[in-house]
């Protein structure tokens, strides 16, 4: 029931489900931005994909612009994560959010994981893992992204944004309805996928 949207429709989208009032909430730096400053200049927000591009995710494949995985983000702090993977602190080749978005992230990453298989034209089997490797569309970290999961539950702001994702393009993330499926899948190292979707 995934309904994709253009890379375009993505400004309109965020402003619906990272929207408070007339602002939009910035994942990494929590800040409220006016909903106009969208864009490309200093001070403008743009979309951040939190399953970086260049691991396994083509500009014209349904990934590209699944809501699941792109968030609001201060243009300037979106470039400085570039293609980072995310684990508990930030440096050259990692990339630390927020306390109170880590479980959110992982929990998206979960779903790109398992949403996306390659079998749909222009997309390719995204992995988790906790050796990323761009060239077979690898993310990471894994084992971290676990800890975030069980560390912090689901709570009402995390819901209302994946019910808003859902009015948009037709589809839940099933990780938010059965937390426990991460560690079923993940945590168990599970070969053979299971779709939810």
């Amino acid at each position: 029931n995934h309904k994709p949207l253009n890379y375009r429709q993505l400004w309109t989208a965020l402003k619906i489900i990272d929207g408070e009032g007339d602002s939009v909430r910035l994942i990494y730096s929590q800040e409220l931005r006016s909903k106009s400053l969208n864009g490309g200049r200093k001070g403008d927000w743009n979309r951040e994909h939190v399953w970086a591009k260049s691991y396994g995710i083509d500009k014209s494949g349904a990934d590209f612009t699944d809501l699941y995985n792109i968030f609001a983000c201060d243009m300037q702090i979106n470039s400085r994560r570039g293609n980072k993977c995310f684990d508990n602190e930030t440096d050259k080749d990692s990339w630390e959010p927020p306390e109170n978005m880590k479980d959110d992230i992982a929990r998206a990453m979960f779903y790109m994981a398992i949403r996306y298989e390659g079998n749909e034209p222009n997309t390719e089997d995204l992995i988790l893992n906790d050796e990323p490797n761009s060239d077979r569309a690898d993310f990471g970290n894994l084992s971290t992204l676990l800890k975030w999961h069980k560390s912090d539950p689901i709570d009402a702001r995390e819901l209302e944004r994946a019910n808003r994702v859902e009015q948009i393009q037709g589809n839940h993330n099933p990780f938010l309805d059965d937390p426990e499926y991460a560690e079923i899948i993940f945590g168990k190292k599970v070969i053979k996928k299971i779709i939810f979707l």
